[in-house]
């Protein structure tokens, strides 16, 4: 049997074995689980740290319209909106530039930022939960103009790889872990 049919195999069993009652993440965390096993790699390995490196070479222009800003935690918030947006998880092909200017120039839905603000205000210690590679770039910015304001950030990872969630290998790759402490 061809290795790709024997691989086709064994997904396929795997999928058999999810249990519909649990959540999506835990299916999908689940079945990349498998896949990595079967793989002896991570699939999602090259392309994080291609999106980690896409981010950071567009870092510092981010970082100047943060610092040119009438009100720098709006603008770097809204970067931090723009790289949620940016998930190769998701999507596969993604207008990094224009997701940005969307993000930074239109509305959203639902825009909590003045609470969000008034909640900055009101607490020195911060603790970020971040997401997934790429966009680890743009939370970068905002945890470092948090920092600016005199906050105390400690952000999360991913104890392990989960398709294309950051981990402490994604935070050393952008530089976070020079910037703040790490969980």
């Amino acid at each position: 049997m061809k290795k790709e049919n024997m691989f086709s195999k064994k997904i396929a069993a795997a999928i058999g074995e999810v249990d519909t009652s649990k959540t999506p993440a835990h299916t999908t965390t689940f079945l990349h689980t498998e896949i990595r096993n079967l793989l002896g790699r991570d699939p999602f390995k090259d392309i994080k740290a291609e999106y980690n490196q896409i981010a950071l070479t567009l870092c510092h222009f981010f970082k100047k319209r943060v610092e040119e800003s009438p009100d720098p935690l709006w603008t770097a918030s809204r970067l931090t909106i723009a790289g949620n947006v940016i998930d190769f998880g998701i999507f596969t092909s993604v207008d990094i530039e224009g997701t940005v200017e969307r993000a930074l120039r239109g509305p959203i839905a639902i825009d909590y930022y003045p609470a969000f603000k008034d909640e900055i205000k009101r607490h020195d210690k911060i603790l970020y939960l971040l997401d997934h590679a790429g966009e680890i770039v743009f939370d970068r910015i905002l945890i470092e103009t948090l920092v600016s304001h005199g906050k105390k950030v400690t952000a999360v990872v991913k104890g392990a790889d989960v398709i294309n969630d950051s981990t402490m290998q994604d935070s050393r790759e952008t530089h976070l872990t020079e910037t703040i402490a790490m969980s």
